[in-house]
């Protein structure tokens, strides 16, 4: 059986995604460079005030080292912030003590999720098998919205979905990316709009990639 928490505690004990001056945890370049960030925190705060009346309660999965996370805590009431290693949720909240924010540790592929609005998953499922998406997805339907960011070939067409090992890499090598509308995923939803789209060189081998964020509105049970 894969052990999905080793493999990812692994790839930070290593620095397999970078390294921080200060030899802390890093989740690597697409959660630190601005190019990558800043118009992710806008579209997704914008999203947030024209669809919400009041702050919504927010579920973040993979949180990684919270860079991003902590610019958008404060347009979200209550903020649950989960990870899959034990060591970087430690850190969290450690660092991140005084922002009222709920660290867990958690396998979004094996455990119950937490109750929320709006679930953030941000270049997570790019490094997880398919079937591990496939046992993910069931339970997004909790939520009323889902912020997912993926890294993506540059050009369309692409090939959506190619599974892979789940680990350091993404689907960029097979000129793929993941598309849960596209088999076999096929997400049920009411309406989809990208909310953000960048180029960068962020891919390992200094091949430019997409960093596409897109809003869902779900079909929440």
């Amino acid at each position: 059986m894969i052990n999905t928490s080793r493999i990812f505690s692994d790839i930070y004990e290593r620095n397999l995604w970078g390294k921080s001056l200060t030899n802390t945890p890093f989740s690597g370049p697409g959660s630190h460079n601005a190019q990558a960030v800043d118009p992710y925190v806008s579209a997704v705060r914008t999203l947030i005030a024209n669809n919400f009346l009041t702050p919504p309660d927010a579920v973040d999965l993979g949180c990684g080292d919270f860079n991003v996370g902590k610019q958008i805590r404060n347009v979200t009431d209550r903020y649950i912030a989960c990870d899959i290693v034990p060591n970087v949720v430690n850190y969290n909240r450690l660092i991140y003590a005084s922002e009222d924010v709920d660290f867990r540790i958690l396998d979004l592929v094996t455990e119950e999720l937490p109750a929320g609005d709006v679930v953030f998953v941000r270049q997570v499922l790019q490094h997880l098998r398919n079937d591990q998406i496939s046992r993910f997805l069931p339970k997004l339907h909790i939520y009323k919205w889902l912020i997912l960011t993926e890294s993506i070939p540059p050009q369309d067409p692409f090939v959506p979905n190619h599974d892979i090992e789940t680990g350091e890499f993404a689907r960029l090598d097979f000129n793929s990316g993941v598309d849960l509308t596209k088999a076999p995923f096929n997400l049920k939803h009411f309406n989809a709009m990208v909310l953000s789209e960048i180029f960068g060189a962020y891919h390992k081998d200094g091949e430019q990639d997409r960093i596409r964020t897109t809003a869902y509105q779900l079909q929440r049970t």
